[in-house]
């Protein structure tokens, strides 16, 4: 006890000095914090936008699927898909035909996936129709109305209204042919994902490729919540024993890797942010405990033992880190609450990043725990700083402490 109070009262002996380390200590947690945040906010973002826009949360596929994508390999969807709406957390779900084609305008020709779509299932797990950036979605009574990206128009000369041809397989093995009029462009975020799909209504592709109408290569289901995807898995393993069920860490390895190296990226991060906060603390207490060589000396002469000596010091290390954490903590909290509400604005690196499925606007997020072990950090952190000079103070000899001017 008598160690700790004169710690305090060494603190505030240079309050200038005393001040400075603080502030650097609670520069050190915001920005960390910050960082987090960011990072946290940006894999979020694609994490959702990836299950939103593209894989969903699970798919039902044959079991050959994942190894060859053949018009072959569709299955059977129940006739009587009311059970579907009982699944815990299903926001929608969609029963689509996927085909390797070729989509050609009157100027280009690219390669790509038919996707074979409900209009009403598909807005309510894809949101496709919150995508359409020009023209309208599935409306209106055009026979064979067809949705591209919008890179996928530019790259083929097509506008609204413009008549492309898809070519593709049918069962037979032949070649089989469909003109489309273009009725909306849309744009997900993603130009890779976009330039390799294009959407079309799903009994207008049962018609040419000679399929029945309950046949499908693919089931997606899109939850309000990841927490109930396992449970949604096995229910539907269960209604589908003979298909192959994927949740989306399954379907998208990237998705796992992203949220798995999180946890990594935190820890490295920290670790970053708290030697430079080692090496500032280290050198301001060495400095403390070099200008009062001579007091130390003092007070081991007149019956101060060792132990004293190191565990003021150590408490002086830990009191400077203390207080310098709940300003970064607060300054933090307080940044990260007010990006989560009006984002991050990237728009003009949009273009770049859509190229990895970004979203350009970013929402900071930092988990509860993340707090918890940035002050545990810090608080390690002093205690490491203090060791090397609370060594060096008890090093000193007192006869020749005294004697130092």
């Amino acid at each position: 006890m008598v160690a700790l109070k004169l710690a305090w009262k060494n603190i505030w002996r240079n309050p200038v000095r005393s001040a400075v380390v603080m502030i650097s200590i609670g520069l050190g947690v915001w920005a960390l914090m910050f960082l987090l945040s960011f990072m946290g906010g940006m894999v979020e973002s694609y994490v959702e936008r990836s299950l939103r826009h593209k894989t969903s949360h699970v798919q039902i596929h044959t079991p050959d699927w994942k190894e060859e994508h053949l018009l072959s390999h569709h299955f059977t969807a129940a006739e009587d898909s009311d059970f579907m709406t009982t699944l815990p957390g299903l926001r929608g779900f969609s029963e689509r035909l996927l085909l390797e084609g070729v989509v050609m305008s009157a100027h280009a020709t690219r390669g790509t996936q038919i996707v074979g779509v409900d209009s009403d299932m598909e807005a309510a797990t894809l949101g496709l129709d919150e995508l359409i950036v020009e023209g309208d979605y599935f409306e209106g009574k055009r026979r064979w109305p067809i949705l591209i990206s919008q890179k996928t128009a530019e790259k083929l000369n097509v506008k609204i209204n413009s008549k492309v041809v898809l070519n593709f397989p049918d069962t037979s093995g032949s070649i089989t042919s469909g003109a489309f009029k273009v009725q909306g462009i849309f744009k997900s975020g993603d130009n890779n994902w976009d330039e390799a799909h294009v959407f079309v209504l799903k009994q207008g592709l049962h018609q040419l490729i000679g399929l029945d109408r309950q046949e499908v290569h693919e089931i997606a289901f899109y939850l309000d919540d990841r927490m109930k995807v396992d449970t949604v898995v096995q229910l539907l393993q269960s209604i589908y024993p003979a298909q192959r069920v994927e949740d989306y860490e399954e379907i998208s390895p990237e998705l796992r890797l992203y949220s798995s190296s999180l946890g990594l990226n935190r820890l490295i991060m920290t670790i970053i942010i708290m030697l430079a906060l080692v090496f500032g603390i280290i050198n301001t207490m060495l400095m403390a405990v070099l200008e009062r060589t001579r007091e130390l000396g003092m007070l081991m002469a007149i019956g101060m033992n060792r132990m004293r000596v190191f565990g003021m010091i150590v408490w002086e290390t830990l009191l400077l880190g203390m207080m310098g954490l709940p300003l970064g903590l607060l300054a933090g909290w307080l940044t990260i609450s007010w990006t989560a509400t009006t984002g991050i604005d990237l728009s003009a690196f949009a273009e770049g990043i859509s190229e990895f499925g970004m979203d350009p606007i970013v929402y900071p997020s930092l988990p509860t725990s993340a707090y918890i072990e940035i002050a545990l950090s810090v608080g390690l952190t002093s205690l490491l700083a203090a060791i090397y000079p609370s060594i060096k103070a008890t090093r000193l000899q007192p006869v020749e402490a005294v004697r130092k001017i």
